[in-house]
């Protein structure tokens, strides 16, 4: 990792790679909770999210931290972003794929009857359901 330039108290500083208003302050006022400060003096500069500071942004470090001012508790430090990237397209949902069914057993077949008479066999009782002639 380089080494980041010295911000002094006083200077102008041009955020680097990977700086954060924490990093910032602590570097120039040896406290990482006056990031405050250097929000509050450059607001104009960052905007309304101090957890937006963009590489090449130039900075007005100011000659005094304010010891005294009160400090909002961060949950973690400003972080340091790129320029935002576009959107990714939207993605397609597709419903939840139903459980299977449970297959249906096959209908229960009676074996047919037996043969009226010696010259009947099955088939003939068979084409007879079916509805179908026999040739004779």
């Amino acid at each position: 990792m380089s080494q980041h330039p010295q911000p002094r108290p006083g200077q102008e500083y041009t955020v680097q790679s990977g700086d954060t208003l924490w990093g910032i302050a602590q570097r120039a006022y040896n406290d990482p909770e006056d990031w405050d400060t250097i929000y509050d003096a450059n607001k104009g500069v960052i905007g309304n999210n101090p957890n937006l500071i963009y590489l090449g942004q130039r900075l007005q470090i100011p000659s005094q931290s304010d010891p005294h001012k009160k400090k909002p508790v961060p949950t973690s430090p400003p972080t340091t972003h790129m320029p935002p990237t576009p959107p990714l397209p939207p993605t397609t949902h597709m419903p939840p794929t139903p459980p299977p069914t449970p297959p249906t057993p096959p209908p229960t077949t009676s074996a047919p009857p037996p043969p009226k008479d010696d010259n009947d066999s099955p088939l003939d009782w068979i084409q007879h359901e079916l509805g179908e002639k026999k040739d004779d």
